[in-house]
């Protein structure tokens, strides 16, 4: 994961989603608000780094250049966690800014437990 030269503007590069998106509900309209609101910038439908979008839960499951990032039902696997909480050698995201509270990464934990599921 590499976040140098992204837009720190998060209405840049695809922050919210694909333009006049509908808005998401149901299981990723927890997690989605928090990756809006400080991944999708870097990560997200105009800027994935490392092949890995987070503006959508199918992009999410679908990983990146280096294969999967989430663990459906084992959040503790899932390298999109271990990033987030810069553990087992990865590198701490959003890179550059300052680390997501223990809550914004309980919501992306709770998403991955109950199964990843869109």
């Amino acid at each position: 994961w590499v976040a140098v030269g992204c837009s720190s503007d998060p209405q840049s590069a695809g922050a919210k989603g694909a333009p006049n998106s509908a808005p998401v509900s149901g299981p990723f309209a927890a997690p989605l608000a928090v990756f809006s609101e400080n991944c999708t910038m870097c990560h997200g439908a105009g800027g994935s780094k490392g092949g890995i979008n987070l503006a959508s839960a199918e992009s999410v499951l679908m990983g990146g250049m280096r294969g999967a990032i989430v663990v459906p039902g084992d959040p503790a696997s899932s390298i999109l966690i271990q990033a987030m909480r810069g553990q087992n050698g990865r590198k701490q995201m959003p890179m550059g800014r300052p680390k997501l509270t223990d809550d914004k990464i309980a919501v992306v934990e709770q998403w991955i437990k109950d199964g990843a599921k869109p």
